[in-house]
C-alpha cells in the first residue's frame, strides 16, 4: 500500500509538471507570451518557422520575427545582429524586455484629449472657396491628426521612470519601457479620437 501511495503520488507529481509546463516566446514587436510544445522546422520555401501552443491552439511563426524561446532547458535566441549599428543579442534582450513590461495599459488623459482635439476641430469653421469655386476645406482636421503626431513622440522621462520603478541600471531596457509608454498613449489618443469622430457625425445627423 505505501509503495503504491509513492506510486500515486509521483504519478501527479509528473502530470502536474506536464500540464503547468510553459516556454517564454518573446517576439521582436515586445510581447511576451507563455506557450508549451515549441518546435522548430522548415516550411517549403525554406523559411525557418516556429510552431507552438497557444490558448489551446496550435500556432505558427516566422523565426525572423521572433526574438528568443525560453525552455527549462535554456534560451534560443532567433535574433541576429546583421549590422554593426544594429542592437546585440544583450542589448535587444533589454529592449525589448522593457518593451513587453510596460507594453499594457490605458492612457486615459490621451484619449480625452483625442476627444477634445476632434471637438476643437468641429469648432474651426472651414476655409470657404470664393463664387468661382463652390466647396470648402475643414481645416481643423490637422488638429486631431497633429495632436497623434505629438503622442508619438512623448514619453516619460528616464528619470520620472527611475523614480517611479525599481529599474534595472540598463539604459536599454528603459528605451523599451519608454516606447512602450509612447505607443500606449498613441492607441489610447487614437481610440479618443475615432471616439472623438463618431460623437461628430452623430450630432452633425442629429443637427441636421
Amino acid at each position: 500500500m505505501k509503495y503504491q501511495i509513492i506510486s500515486l503520488l509521483a504519478f501527479l507529481a509528473l502530470l502536474s509538471n506536464n500540464i503547468f509546463a510553459q516556454d517564454t516566446l518573446m517576439l521582436m514587436r515586445g510581447k511576451r507570451l507563455l506557450i508549451s510544445d515549441a518546435a522548430i522546422g522548415v516550411n517549403a520555401k525554406g523559411d525557418t518557422i516556429l510552431t507552438y501552443q497557444y490558448k489551446g491552439r496550435q500556432r505558427h511563426k516566422s523565426a525572423s520575427k521572433v526574438f528568443s524561446v525560453n525552455k527549462a532547458s535554456g534560451e534560443r535566441v532567433f535574433y541576429v545582429q546583421e549590422f554593426d549599428d544594429d542592437l546585440t543579442i544583450s542589448q535587444m534582450r533589454s529592449f525589448l524586455r522593457g518593451q513587453a513590461d510596460f507594453r499594457k495599459g490605458f492612457c486615459w488623459w490621451a484619449f480625452a484629449g483625442g476627444v477634445a482635439s476632434v471637438g476643437a476641430a468641429a469648432a474651426i469653421p472651414p476655409i470657404e472657396f470664393d463664387d468661382k469655386i463652390s466647396g470648402s476645406i475643414p481645416v481643423g482636421i490637422i488638429v486631431p491628426f497633429g495632436y497623434l503626431g505629438v503622442l508619438m513622440k512623448t514619453s516619460k522621462s528616464a528619470k520620472k521612470l527611475k523614480s517611479k520603478f525599481n529599474f534595472p541600471a540598463d539604459e536599454y531596457y528603459i528605451v523599451g519601457a519608454q516606447y512602450a509608454i509612447s505607443q500606449q498613449r498613441f492607441r489610447s489618443g487614437l481610440l479618443g479620437v475615432l471616439t472623438g469622430g463618431v460623437l461628430w457625425v452623430a450630432i452633425s445627423a442629429i443637427n441636421d
